[in-house]
């Protein structure tokens, strides 16, 4: 993967994470999706489940206790947003993965989630999932 684009200004990378439970990933893209099934099964989450689309998403939640979910913003001909409106009104952590980085405006409202700028690397998905669940020192 590429060089770090943390969220957090690049400090050192938190290596106390943990992801006690299972993880979604909302992702278009299979290369990058198993990138980060990786990066989130070595933090310990467990299932990784993976969606495609935003009825996948759904239903996956409809089915399983999530404990953090990893957002492509852009699906295709659809957007995350209407499931990361979903997730902050349930209070599920995630983080939105974009190409279009941090100034893309209609994210700047989701203020409990962290972005991570295409491409990342596994240090910079371990310091946003800290940040989103509230770990250390992010």
């Amino acid at each position: 993967m590429a060089p770090s684009n943390s969220h957090d200004g690049g400090e050192s990378p938190n290596t106390d994470v943990r992801i006690n439970g299972a993880a979604l990933i909302v992702e278009d893209n299979i290369i990058i999706a198993m990138d980060v099934q990786s990066g989130l099964a070595a933090l310990g989450a467990d299932p990784v489940h993976l969606a495609i689309d935003m009825a996948k998403a759904n239903q996956i939640l409809d089915d399983h206790e999530i404990t953090v979910v990893i957002l492509d913003v852009n699906l295709g001909r659809e957007t995350s947003i209407p499931l990361a409106d979903r997730l902050e009104s349930e209070g599920i952590p995630f983080v939105f993965s974009t190409g279009y980085g941090e100034g893309e405006p209609v994210l700047k409202r989701f203020t409990n989630a962290a972005i991570l700028s295409k491409p990342f690397n596994h240090a910079s998905l371990r310091d946003a999932i800290a940040r989103v669940l509230g770990q250390g020192r992010n």
